[in-house]
């Protein structure tokens, strides 16, 4: 008798849970993708050139960033490890033994340009466009938030 008032519930609210997936709708973002991109390049660039790695990685991708042209790729966790053990990617982008990273120097506001592909909620920035200090930035559109994936320095 108990098993009808515990497990006819419970069957009754999983088969209700299992059938709202393919009922609900996808959000709708709240944000703009060209604005927010705006945004987030402004941050990419404070968290660098304001040395604050955990502002970086705030912005990272869960899966990592690639580096460079050749986009050799760096996990999420090496990249987290690297920047609290100030090793390998932070003496990149920051400073290790009062030396500034190879990258510091190009994290500044410039002149710009950017590629923008709304459909595939992918983009390229390209900061200080056209000139031996260009930084290219790519970025992913997830969940509503433009998550940074590539870094690459002329």
């Amino acid at each position: 008798m108990l098993w009808k008032h515990i497990c006819a519930p419970a069957a009754l609210w999983a088969l209700t849970a299992l059938s709202l997936p393919a009922c609900a709708q996808p959000a709708a973002c709240a944000r703009d993708m060209a604005s927010s991109l705006d945004g987030t390049v402004r941050d990419t660039l404070k968290a660098v050139s304001g040395n604050d790695p955990e502002g970086l990685l705030k912005l990272v991708s869960d899966e990592g960033v690639s580096f460079g042209s050749d986009g050799a790729h760096v996990a999420y966790r090496t990249l987290q490890n690297d920047f609290a053990d100030k090793t390998g990617r932070y003496c990149d982008l920051f400073a290790c033994n009062g030396v500034e990273g190879d990258l510091h120097h190009l994290f500044r506001e410039g002149l710009s340009d950017a590629s923008l592909d709304k459909a595939h909620g992918l983009a390229t920035i390209y900061i200080n466009a056209n000139s031996n200090d260009e930084l290219a930035l790519t970025f992913r559109w997830t969940d509503c938030r433009w998550e940074l994936t590539g870094i690459a320095g002329t």
